[in-house]
């Protein structure tokens, strides 16, 4: 790859310095020079994006393409929330508006979806490129990167954001990211620091976190790849908030669908041990005369 991938278009250092990256924790010039390698190195038609926000990446993404001269490629990004997490005064994709039309044209917005609705939008094996910035908490990342493994081409590249999240000591729980870098086999990724980007851009906003992005190469037999990664369903979850029921039943159903039994046999048993979590922490949390009174019940 030549050294001017490594460095972002002037068009996203605007759309930077207008968004300062350090107000929201969003993506800043040492992500975005991964992503700009990532492109041009995938050079896709279609292009996913799960976690929308301000719309930052997904904007930058086009102007990026566009510079690679890959102007025609289409991005699907997708929020469940329909109002900037930080500001309900604020439309989720917000920032795609100060595009110019034509790259506005390239980007497909839509809200109160996720990664599990990605399926019901592209055919299998038919997307080149995927962006997951979401719910950070373990085992979303995970979820995120299983729904999409049967949409990607393989050798296609899907990115992850925030790896550096876990040693935050205000976001405990953030860890997700981290977790499935660590399932997936090092000749499988690939870090910032990898490609040495981590000095370049340095007059651009920047957060003080680096090597904070990572690509997952998607293998030739995915169902094997998912199988390996599936594995991290086994370790403690740190969902803040339980699985919805609705959810569980449809990732049940396309884990059986797209993956080996294996797949989801691990997501039950981490299923169930956070159910065994959640439940202790409920009885921990009761008056103490409650959990007296529930002790001899049990007796």
């Amino acid at each position: 790859m030549r050294p001017e991938h490594y460095s972002v278009p002037e068009a996203v250092a605007d759309l930077i310095r207008a968004h300062n990256p350090q107000a929201h924790n969003a993506v800043d010039a040492h992500d975005l020079a991964f992503l700009n390698w990532a492109l041009a190195a995938a050079k896709p038609g279609q292009v996913i994006e799960i976690g929308t926000a301000s719309g930052l990446s997904a904007a930058a993404m086009a102007l990026m393409l566009s510079a690679q001269g890959q102007g025609q490629a289409q991005i699907w990004t997708a929020d469940l929330r329909p109002r900037c997490y930080w500001d309900d005064n604020l439309p989720v994709g917000f920032v795609i508006a100060d595009l110019p039309p034509e790259r506005r044209a390239q980007i497909a917005c839509e809200t109160g979806v996720t990664a599990l609705d990605a399926a019901a939008r592209f055919d299998p094996a038919t997307v080149g490129f995927a962006f997951v910035d979401a719910n950070h908490q373990h085992p979303w990342p995970l979820i995120d990167t299983l729904c999409l493994l049967p949409l990607m081409i393989p050798g296609s590249l899907i990115v992850h954001h925030d790896l550096q999240l876990y040693r935050d000591a205000k976001n405990r729980v953030g860890c997700g990211p981290k977790l499935l870098y660590d399932q997936i086999a090092p000749k499988m990724r690939i870090s910032a620091a990898d490609l040495g980007v981590a000095e370049r851009d340095l007059h651009l906003p920047m957060r003080s976190v680096r090597n904070n992005i990572y690509a997952l190469k998607t293998a030739d037999e995915m169902a094997a790849q998912a199988a390996v990664l599936a594995q991290a369903f086994c370790l403690p979850w740190t969902v803040v908030q339980p699985l919805d029921g609705t959810v569980i039943l449809r990732l049940r159903a396309f884990l059986a669908e797209h993956y080996p039994p294996q797949v989801a046999r691990f997501f039950e048993i981490g299923l169930e041990g956070n159910q065994i979590r959640q439940r202790q922490i409920s009885a921990a949390s009761m008056p103490l005369w409650h959990r007296i009174k529930a002790r001899i019940k049990r007796h």
